[in-house]
């Protein structure tokens, strides 16, 4: 089975799958990222995903159920000849979200999360791009336990959010639906000056202490350089 399973897979004919979890705080690159793995490849893009949508269609089941139960009532009394009060419909109407994707230089914040789905070398790869708003960071923990492996992408310019990417990774790291999963991090924003160097983001993010298996790169996301390693690398792990 083994041996048809890799001939398919060479052939094209079965394709492998990984979802990945691309985290990091707001403003580091992630969409520009993802952007960048994804290139030219067949894509499927679902729209952004906030927490207020996610509540307001809570509230619209919570409605229709609501709904479904005044119906039952007012059939039963018009069985008994009953004229019902007229109930007022305030249904909430889900929000329609569209994004705007062109180049990369238009690219805007995340809010919430947003799905890529797309191929490349036969591995269907879907990508889930999280906020990295504060109050949006929340919402990672909903996808640990369904992820195979983690992007982390790390603004090497910004020297004062640093402390904050250690308190987030050290949460991440000892989450015991992450801990057996590889994570690559990306020292991103590699093209601008006095940013901070591989070996120095390792030193503040405290790394070496960390009981997982990772890996750490220099990225440029907008030249998409770097970027095939660390893809190849999460990849190869993730199929193990």
């Amino acid at each position: 089975m083994r041996v048809l399973s890799r001939l398919l897979k060479i052939i094209g004919i079965r394709k492998d799958q990984v979802k990945i979890l691309c985290l990091g705080l707001d403003s580091v690159g992630k969409t520009t990222v993802i952007k960048a793995i994804r290139g030219q490849e067949s894509m499927h893009h679902a729209p952004a995903t906030t927490l207020e949508s996610i509540a307001q269609s809570q509230q619209q089941e919570e409605r229709n159920a609501r709904d479904e139960d005044n119906s039952s009532e007012d059939s039963e009394a018009r069985e008994q000849n009953v004229n019902p009060e007229n109930q007022k419909d305030d249904t909430l109407t889900p929000p329609h979200t569209h994004t705007k994707r062109t180049g990369l230089a238009s690219i805007v914040p995340t809010l919430g999360f947003q799905v890529e789905i797309f191929q490349r070398q036969n591995v269907q790869f879907t990508v889930f791009d999280m906020s990295g708003q504060g109050k949006y960071r929340d919402m990672w923990s909903f996808f640990f336990k369904d992820c195979m492996g983690v992007l982390y992408v790390i603004d090497s310019a910004d020297r004062e959010r640093i402390s904050t990417v250690r308190d987030e990774i050290q949460q991440l790291t000892h989450n015991k639906d992450l801990r057996n999963k590889p994570f690559v991090f990306l020292c991103n924003k590699q093209d601008l000056p006095g940013v901070m160097s591989v070996e120095e983001c390792v030193e503040l993010i405290g790394l070496q202490d960390e009981q997982i298996e990772w890996h750490i790169i220099p990225t440029k996301a907008i030249e998409n350089e770097g970027l095939n390693e660390a893809t190849n690398w999460l990849v190869d792990r993730m199929l193990a």
